[in-house]
């Protein structure tokens, strides 16, 4: 019966010489070691991704993109998110998170309660719109919409999902939303729209 050893695979290779041949005789030496049944572990350092790096790397997931959206002081405010997913059906919980310097985030901590707009995949703009540097009334004003559940919900939205707040959690350099839900619709037909690789497309929407 083979034997499972926990070893650094550089100590296979002996003190001195020149690293070339270093490597080719640990290279002998794991081989030897696998034909006897023993299982080798490597031990890799490896340095903590960077923010672009990770960005980078979890470009390659479509997400669905939402507009998250809560009553606000003045009037409805509103921001795009795709860090939205549903948390559970027993009981109907959703998780939404918003960057800490949010407008939309404190507007949404005030009242206790948002909404989730599922967005079309004609709706690129309108998420541009609702992730740029323009005020609530500006992002709202040529927008159709109504209130379902004490929440701003888009007519037109694909599908939408009132929430009231149940814990805020931190996430790093955002907030965690956890929200209880209390009302849904769906809008009939259509594609949605996803983020991927840095750019808005239709789900089937296979160019760049």
């Amino acid at each position: 019966m083979g034997r499972i050893v926990f070893r650094d695979i550089d100590s296979l290779a002996p003190a001195g010489g020149e690293e070339g041949r270093d490597r080719e005789h640990g290279c002998e030496q794991e081989e030897g070691a696998h034909a006897r049944g023993i299982i080798l572990f490597r031990t890799v350092s490896e340095a903590v991704p960077t923010p672009e790096e990770l960005r980078s790397a979890l470009g390659l997931l479509p997400t669905g993109v939402t507009i998250v959206s809560t009553p606000g002081p003045e009037g409805p405010a509103g921001a795009t998110a795709n860090a939205v997913t549903s948390l559970s059906l027993d009981p109907p919980l959703m998780l939404a998170a918003l960057d800490r310097g949010s407008r939309t985030l404190a507007a949404l901590q005030e009242v206790g309660r948002f909404g989730v707009n599922v967005l079309r995949g004609e709706h690129a703009e309108l998420a541009r719109a609702f992730s740029g540097p323009f005020t609530h009334a500006e992002r709202w004003s040529d927008v159709a919409w109504g209130v379902r559940h004490g929440v701003p919900v888009l007519d037109d939205a694909l599908a939408w999902v009132a929430c009231e707040l149940r814990e805020s959690l931190d996430g790093g350099d955002h907030v965690i939303l956890v929200g209880d839900v209390v009302g849904l619709g769906a809008n009939g037909d259509g594609e949605p729209l996803v983020f991927h690789q840095g750019s808005y497309r239709a789900l089937g929407d296979q160019g760049g």
